[in-house]
Formats: structure tokens, C-alpha cells, sequence
């Protein structure tokens, strides 16, 4: 998992609670006995509430697994923990709190270090830095990006950038600069560039991708200027070209380019971190088409894959010998 993620899922997870849960389940100084009923079944009812919040969420539960704190989303833990503060199951209120207080209070307590030591001062705010342009690199659990993949949706990065800086008729004062890089369920690649310009490379990205991810990558492949053709930037460079800016020639150039670019992305399995990675469908499982396939298992004279029993078979099997003829 990502540090900054760590992070604002942490900060997520202490939100959850109310102030009043907080002081009998994690404070340091104090006891959940001689409190009120009132404040008592609050608590008891809002460590229930979380829960369900908490279990809907991957991110939150693997940090919680870390801090050995899964007794606030498991459900039958829970169940106890609400019966304790009630004064009602077989934990007393008291073993609760000892179990919870220790590492809930690490679990807070390492945000800020963490942050100062991990994450750069242009990523620590609420709001999204204007100049920071952030990449993801998503993949399937089973498969892991190369060092070509890598290397080579950075140098995508760069080429759109450079290109939109070029059709917009914006100042190029550099190239594109790493801020950042962390790797997790997914490789983040965070560059710092020209406000205007990384708007420009954003819309393009995001609209490309919202446009073509329910289609067939191989359509896409085959029939990318038709597909991509109603996007902004096109628009842009037909007017460019009409003012007498672009020749023809630069104008297919600049098309052909930034469409060839867009899908490499793709292909890459890189895409902007702005865009979750499930929403009504899985994305990472989306990107998957766009990406070169692995070698399948050779089929027999049916066309059928040969079962786990017949490899098994023919890697144990001893070649038999002909008899020679009389």
C-alpha cells in the first residue's frame, strides 16, 4: 500500500468514531465504569456502525490488520466489544480497553512522523497541488510491472505533456519533474510540471479513457481516430491548423501522436490516479485489455487445453520402448 494512502486512510478510520467512543475504547486515562447509560449505548452503537463502514473498505481493514486491531471490523469481535461496554458479554469493558488503547494510540500517533518523513510538502495538502501531475501503473495481483513498463509510461508521460504544451501554445519551461514515487497494490509515479499544461493532460486523459474503456481494445487499436476524434485537444488542433499555426502536415503529425501516446498508456497499464480504480467496474480489470497477452498453455489436435492430470501424466511417464522386429 501506498504511504500517502497509509496515511489518509488512517486519518479516515480515527474520523469514523465520535469523541465519545474514543475516550472509553482508546484514551490512555480513564474507564468506561461509573459512565452513564446514555453515553455507554452510544458507544456500544457507534463501534457498530463503523464496523460495517470499516468492511467495505480493503484499504482500511489491511491497515487495521497491521495495528492487530481487526476486532473493530470482524463481526463477531464486534458484537463483543459492544456487549463489554454495555457490561453484558464475557470481556469486561476494562480487558477491551487495554486490548484496543495500545495500538490504536501507535496506529494515530505514527501520521504525522510518517507523513513528514515520507511525503513531499506539495502532496500534503487537502486540495490537489494544481502543478502535480500523478500516474498510477495498475495490474492484476498476479502480475507485476516490468522495468520496461516502467521506463516506458514515463517517457509516454513526457510526450504527451511536451505535445499539449505544444498544441495549447503554452510556455514549455521544462520537462516534467518527479516529486515522487511509491509502489503498493500499484505503482504512483507523482511529476511536478505547468499548471496549465497538466490541466490539459488530465482532461485529455481522463475524457480519453471514460470514452473507450467499455469498448475492445483490439477496436480501439484498429479504429483509435474515429473513437478518439471528438476529444478537445482534436479540436484544438484543427483550429490551429486553420489559423495557419499548424501546416497540414504538423497537424496529422500532432493527431497521430497524441492518439499512438494515450494508448501506449494504456498499454503500459498506466492511467491517472485521479481515476479510482473500481467504480461500477473494476478498471485495473479494464486496462488488462489493453496490455500485451501471456503465452497460453499449448492445446491439443481439439483445440482443448490439456488437463492439471494429463501434464502431470506426461511429466511422470517413462518413454516406452519398441520391440524390435524379427
Amino acid at each position: 500500500m501506498q504511504t500517502l494512502t497509509v496515511i489518509k486512510t488512517i486519518r479516515w478510520l480515527d474520523s469514523l468514531y465520535g469523541e465519545n467512543t474514543k475516550r472509553h475504547l482508546f484514551s490512555e486515562k480513564g474507564d468506561i465504569e461509573g459512565v452513564g447509560p446514555r453515553e455507554l449505548l452510544s458507544a456500544s452503537l457507534d463501534v457498530a456502525r463503523v464496523s460495517t463502514i470499516i468492511a467495505q473498505s480493503t484499504d482500511a481493514m489491511e491497515v487495521l490488520r497491521a495495528f492487530d486491531l481487526e476486532i473493530l471490523f470482524d463481526y463477531e469481535k464486534t458484537q463483543r466489544v459492544g456487549l463489554a461496554i454495555l457490561g453484558a458479554g464475557p470481556d469486561s469493558a476494562i480487558d477491551i480497553k487495554s486490548q484496543l488503547g495500545i495500538p490504536w494510540r501507535a496506529m494515530v500517533s505514527c501520521v504525522d512522523p510518517l507523513q513528514a518523513l515520507t511525503t513531499p510538502e506539495e502532496l500534503r495538502g487537502e486540495e490537489i497541488d494544481p502543478t502535480i501531475l500523478s500516474l498510477e501503473l495498475r495490474y492484476e495481483a498476479e502480475r507485476r510491472p516490468s522495468l520496461d513498463d516502467l521506463s516506458k509510461a514515463t517517457e509516454l508521460l513526457q510526450e504527451l505533456y511536451t505535445t499539449l504544451a505544444q498544441i495549447y501554445k503554452k510556455k514549455d519551461e521544462g520537462h516534467l519533474t518527479v516529486v515522487k514515487v511509491d509502489s503498493g497494490s500499484a505503482i504512483k509515479i507523482d511529476c511536478k510540471g505547468i499548471a496549465d499544461v497538466v490541466k490539459h493532460v488530465k482532461d485529455f486523459l481522463t475524457k480519453a479513457w471514460y470514452m473507450i474503456r467499455h469498448r475492445k481494445a483490439e477496436d480501439i487499436m484498429m479504429n483509435n481516430t474515429a473513437v478518439l476524434s471528438s476529444l478537445g485537444v482534436m479540436d484544438q488542433i484543427t483550429k490551429c491548423e486553420e489559423s495557419g499555426s499548424l501546416n497540414s502536415e504538423d497537424a496529422i503529425r500532432l493527431r497521430t501522436r497524441i492518439l499512438k501516446t494515450v494508448l501506449e498508456l494504456f498499454k503500459c497499464g498506466a492511467t491517472l490516479a485521479d481515476i479510482p480504480p473500481q467504480e461500477t467496474v473494476d478498471n485495473k480489470q479494464l486496462l488488462q485489455g489493453f496490455m500485451p497477452k501471456l503465452l497460453e498453455a499449448p492445446k491439443d489436435q481439439k483445440g482443448r487445453k490439456p488437463t492439471k492430470s494429463q501434464k502431470t501424466r506426461k511429466r511422470t511417464s517413462k518413454p516406452t520402448k519398441r520391440k524390435a522386429k524379427r
